[in-house]
């Protein structure tokens, strides 16, 4: 559970509603070094997995939370997702509530895919692409085809089916 209060929250961070960026505030009971250095600066380091994260009384907050809590005034409840799978956009209108299956939808195609498709992959023993989706943790496969263009329509249709909102096709 977060300790961080929404109060403390806005003590410490002011928002851009332009960039949805934080910038650190002057804390008048705090050390001026602190104040000096940091005042009126962008807040947060960029994280191993991409995006940003803001230490607030010695514990890492990531940036988007931080953004959901300050204009919500509550914490999200589950995990965050970035629509556009941009990390760094932290606007509100990108960030949606989603579960980790949601959340994994979402995902880019993998760097590792050989075929160019979310979904497609294919069979050199029998020289066509196979088609499989996740669901509920569980893989669905959906068959084999010629081409992988064919293969990835039919991919396409089944996350729209499967995935809804969540559905990423590239």
């Amino acid at each position: 559970m977060n300790k961080l209060t929404h109060q403390r929250l806005c003590e410490v961070l002011e928002l851009d509603f332009q960039s949805y960026t934080f910038k650190w505030r002057y804390q008048p009971n705090v050390r001026s070094q602190f104040n000096g250095r940091y005042a009126g600066k962008l807040a947060g380091v960029t994280n191993g997995a991409g995006g940003l994260q803001i230490a607030i009384d010695r514990v890492r907050y990531k940036a988007h939370r931080l953004v959901w809590f300050y204009i919500h005034q509550e914490w999200p409840n589950g995990e965050l997702d970035h629509r556009d799978n941009n990390p760094y956009n932290n606007h509100i209108d990108n960030l949606r509530i989603a579960t980790a299956a949601q959340n994994g939808q979402n995902k880019k195609i993998n760097k590792n895919n050989k075929s160019g498709y979310k979904g497609v992959w294919y069979c050199k023993k029998r020289d066509n692409y196979e088609v499989k989706i996740k669901l509920n943790g569980k893989s669905i496969y959906l068959g084999r085809y010629n081409t992988a263009e064919e293969a990835h329509k039919i991919y396409c249709e089944a996350a729209v089916k499967y995935h809804g909102e969540f559905a990423r096709v590239a």
